[in-house]
């Protein structure tokens, strides 16, 4: 990285970050991973937040919850899909809101 003032594709805090020969320049993480991978982490607490929000729905809307229910199992499975494309850490973090989702959504199935 070189310190200038010129204006270049990537600024930060007033550092130009210079591209490495065929490589692009890429700004780290505020999490000390990559963002990819902070991102595909993120996806999956956000399905999980929508997920519980749809089962608290389902509990208190009985004339929509068969519908409300079936959106949850759908997020459920987008969550189990993007989980099992995450390292081995990450997957068994989220397993505890994984299953609790999973009893959640079970709970508020009045005919289950």
């Amino acid at each position: 990285m070189e310190q200038s003032d010129e204006p270049g594709p990537l600024r930060r805090g007033g550092v130009r970050l210079a591209a490495v020969k065929g490589k692009q320049a890429r700004l780290p993480c505020r999490y000390g991973t990559s963002p990819e991978h902070r991102i595909a982490v993120e996806l999956v607490e956000a399905d999980l937040e929508i997920g519980f929000h749809l089962a608290g729905l389902a509990e208190s809307d009985l004339a929509d919850s068969k519908r409300i229910l079936c959106d949850a199992e759908d997020v459920y499975q987008d969550i189990l899909t993007r989980v099992a494309k995450l390292d081995h850490q990450d997957r068994e973090n989220l397993a505890p809101l994984v299953g609790e989702l999973r009893r959640a959504i079970d709970l508020a199935d009045p005919d289950g």
